[in-house]
C-alpha cells in the first residue's frame, strides 16, 4: 500500500491474453533468431550465479551452460546489468522457449519459480504476473483491466491490483491509487474485495466495516478509530463461548485498546517473561550452567547450554527448558527460589499480573510450586512485546535476540495463520492447555506494525483456535485500513481501556 502521485494510463487486456497451463512469452523456431546471431549479438554470464548466459540479439534469450536454449520457464534478477549499450534492472521472465519478452502475452502464471539474488538469497514467484517489454515483471503497483482473461479455466474480468513485483493480488484488500486505467480515473483508497480480488462494481460494506461506492472507492475512513475497533471486537467476542481478552497497540501511532485485562492462566506464554529475565540475568545463568558442567562461565559449553535452553523454550515451547532456565536463575539451582527472583524482577519491571509459580508439565522435572498458578494478562504481554519491538527490553542487543527467538517460533497456527498476506513478518509466542488458548505477537504489517495479544479460557480448543485466527485476520485488515486513515490525519494518539 504505497502512494503514487504520477499519472499513468493502461490498456485493457482481452481474452486473447493467455490460456493453457504452460505459459510462454515467445516462440523461437529451429531457424529462429536464437540460431541467427547478428554482428550486434552479445553473450554474457547471468549475474545471479545460476551458471546460465544471457544472449542479446534481436531480443534477449536465456542459454543453458552448454549454450542451448533454456526450456524451463524462469525469472532472473538483474541489478543495473549492462549488456551492449543497454541496461537491465529488475526481475525478468522467460518462457519455455528461452525468450525474454511478453510477445503479446502480458500476463503469465508462475508456480514456485525462484529468482536468485545471490548464492544465498532468492525470491519465489507464485501467482499471476504482469509483464512489460523484454519480459520485465512490472515493478510498480498499479491497477489493470482484464477483459474476460482466461487462465487455466479461471476467468478474470474487471479491474485488478498488481503489486510492486507485478503480481496480481487476489486476496481482498485496500490499495491507494492515483492513475488512469481503461478510461477510468482512480484517485484515493479503493477496496478490491470481489472474487479473486476484483474491484467491486456495486456499493457495499465488508466484514471489517469498510464501506465503498459503486467504483470501489472507500467512503468511510473517518469511522476507523480504536474506539470503533474495540466496539467491533467486544461485540464479536460477546458471542463466543468462554472468556476472552484482547489487547492491540498500533506501534506507528501509539494508540491502543484493551478488552478484559485481567489475570489469565498463562500456559506457555509465561516463557516469554522467563526469556526477558534470562537476558537481564545472562551472566548469572552462565555461572550456574558452568557449575553444572564443571567449567567456567565464559566457556563455550556453558554459553551454548544457555542458548540452547532459550531457543528450545521459545521456538518449540519446550517445558523442561523453561524449568531449567528458572532453576538457573537461582544461586542454589532451586526452582522455587528462581521463581521468586523472576517474580521480583517482573514486579519491578511493571508487569501487574504476571507471576511464575510452578514447573511446567509434561517434563522431566518433578512438580515444584510456590502455591499458585502461572499467570499473566494481555496488557502485560503487550508491554513485553512493545519493549522488544522498541529495543527497550533489557537492552537493544537483548531485544534483538529476543525478537529473533520469537520470529523463529514453530507454532504458527493461531495469530499468524489468520493473516493471509505471506509477506507479513510475525514474531509470536503461543500458550495452550485443554482449557486455555493464547497467542501474543508483533505483526509487521504492510502499512503499520502492531502488537496483538489474544487470550481465551473455557472455550473448546478447536473453536478457540479458529476464532483466534479469525480475530487476527479481522484486526490485521482493520489496522491496515486504520493506517491509511491515520495517514490522512484523521486521528491522534488514543488509549482505549
Amino acid at each position: 500500500m504505497r502512494k503514487f502521485l504520477q499519472k499513468k494510463k493502461c490498456i485493457g487486456l482481452t481474452a486473447m491474453v493467455i490460456s493453457g497451463s504452460m505459459l510462454s512469452c515467445a516462440a523461437v523456431s529451429g531457424a529462429g533468431s536464437l540460431l541467427t546471431v547478428t554482428e550486434e549479438a552479445r553473450i554474457a554470464p547471468m549475474p545471479d550465479g545460476s551458471g546460465k548466459y544471457l544472449l542479446k540479439s534481436d531480443g534477449y534469450y536465456c542459454l543453458d551452460e552448454n549454450g542451448t536454449q533454456s526450456t524451463i520457464p524462469e525469472v532472473h534478477y538483474f541489478d543495473e546489468f549492462h549488456i551492449g549499450d543497454e541496461v537491465l534492472n529488475g526481475y525478468y521472465y522467460h518462457g519455455p522457449e528461452a525468450s525474454f519478452t511478453a510477445d503479446g502475452y502480458p500476463v503469465v502464471a508462475l508456480s514456485n519459480v525462484k529468482a536468485k539474488l545471490s548464492e544465498e538469497e532468492e525470491v519465489i514467484f507464485d501467482g499471476l504476473y504482469l509483464l512489460n517489454e523484454n519480459g520485465l515483471l512490472n515493478a510498480e503497483p498499479q491497477v489493470r483491466y482484464m477483459d474476460n482473461l482466461n487462465i487455466n479455466g479461471q476467468v478474470y474480468n474487471g479491474y485488478y491490483y498488481f503489486n510492486e513485483l507485478g503480481q496480481m493480488v487476489t486476496n481482498a484488500g485496500m490499495h491507494e491509487l492515483h492513475m488512469e486505467c481503461h478510461g477510468e480515473m482512480f484517485d484515493g483508497l479503493y477496496y478490491f474485495g470481489g472474487t479473486n480480488g476484483v474491484l467491486p462494481s456495486e456499493a457495499g460494506e465488508n466484514a471489517e466495516g469498510v464501506q465503498y461506492d459503486e467504483h470501489g472507492l472507500v467512503t468511510n475512513l473517518d469511522s476507523f478509530t480504536m474506539e470503533h475497533l474495540r466496539y467491533m471486537i467486544r461485540k464479536d467476542i460477546a458471542q463466543l463461548p468462554g472468556t476472552w481478552a484482547v489487547y492491540v497497540k498500533n506501534m506507528n501511532t501509539g494508540e491502543s485498546m484493551t478488552i478484559n485485562n485481567r489475570a489469565f492462566f498463562s500456559a506457555s506464554v509465561i516463557k516469554a517473561f522467563a526469556m526477558e529475565h534470562a537476558y537481564a540475568n545472562m551472566m548469572g545463568l552462565y555461572v550456574q550452567a558452568a557449575k553444572k558442567l564443571n567449567t567456567t562461565p565464559d566457556n563455550e559449553a556453558a554459553i551454548n547450554r544457555v542458548a540452547t535452553l532459550l531457543t528450545n523454550m521459545i521456538t518449540v515451547s519446550d517445558n523442561e527448558s523453561f524449568n531449567e532456565i528458572v532453576r538457573l536463575s537461582s544461586a542454589n539451582n532451586d526452582f522455587c527460589e528462581g521463581a521468586e527472583d523472576i517474580n521480583e524482577y517482573l514486579q519491578n519491571a511493571g508487569y501487574e499480573h504476571t507471576l511464575v509459580q510452578h514447573t511446567l508439565a509434561p517434563s522431566a522435572s518433578a512438580e515444584q510450586t510456590l502455591g499458585g498458578r502461572n499467570m499473566t494478562s494481555v496488557a502485560d504481554c503487550g508491554l513485553l512485546l512493545e519493549r522488544i519491538y522498541k529495543g527497550e527490553c533489557v537492552s537493544p542487543e537483548a531485544s534483538e535476540a529476543m525478537l529473533g527467538l520469537l520470529s523463529a517460533q514453530k507454532f504458527r497456527s493461531k495469530i499468524p495463520a489468520g493473516i493471509k498476506n505471506s509477506n507479513v513478518k510475525i514474531a509470536n509466542k503461543t500458550g495452550e492447555t485443554n482449557e486455555d488458548q493464547h497467542d501474543i505477537a508483533i505483526v509487521y504489517g504492510e502499512s503499520t506494525d502492531y502488537v496483538i495479544c489474544l487470550m481465551s479460557e473455557q472455550c473448546p480448543e478447536a473453536a478457540a483456535v479458529q476464532n483466534i485466527q479469525r480475530l487476527s485476520g479481522l484486526i490485521y485488515e482493520y489496522m491496515e485500513t486504520y493506517a491509511f486513515a491515520s495517514q490522512y490525519g484523521k486521528f491522534g494518539p488514543n488509549v482505549i481501556d
